[in-house]
């Protein structure tokens, strides 16, 4: 409340209470908090590249896919500000990740190489490996 009286955005406060929620495994919290603060602004690309990694970590991988495509729609060079990991190559390496565990390898490979453009085929043991060397298993 104090933060609102000061002027500060309400969007924003929600959000930074969310990541801090999604840090701590927080799930529940979280996801209110982002939600909340998606109904306020529901373009605001903190709290979308948030839910979408929320999702992710709570093993949702399909929404997760949805949210993230929709964020790289958005803004295909996003990046959070206070988190240098949230940034457009890992952002796709979640997509990859989405993709291979739905058991869609055309998508998972659409996004891995984009980060690595050498990468031919999309047969399942590439994409694995690929997202391996990264430190993602292939199969959750």
């Amino acid at each position: 409340e104090k933060a609102v009286e000061r002027g500060e955005d309400e969007t924003e406060i929600e959000t930074g209470i969310a990541w801090c929620h999604l840090k701590l495994e927080n799930f529940t919290e979280s996801f209110t908090f982002f939600n909340s603060a998606l109904e306020r602004n529901t373009n605001y690309k903190n709290a979308i590249s948030g839910l979408g990694i929320l999702n992710y970590e709570s093993l949702d991988f399909r929404r997760s896919a949805l949210i993230l495509e929709s964020l790289l729609e958005l803004d295909s060079a996003y990046s959070f500000d206070y988190d240098s990991s949230v940034n457009p190559q890992n952002l796709r390496l979640l997509l990859a990740h989405n993709y291979f565990i739905l058991q869609d390898y055309e998508k998972s490979a659409e996004h891995l190489s984009v980060i690595l453009p050498s990468l031919t085929g999309s047969d399942p043991e590439t994409i694995a490996n690929q997202l391996a060397s990264f430190g993602l298993s292939g199969y959750e």
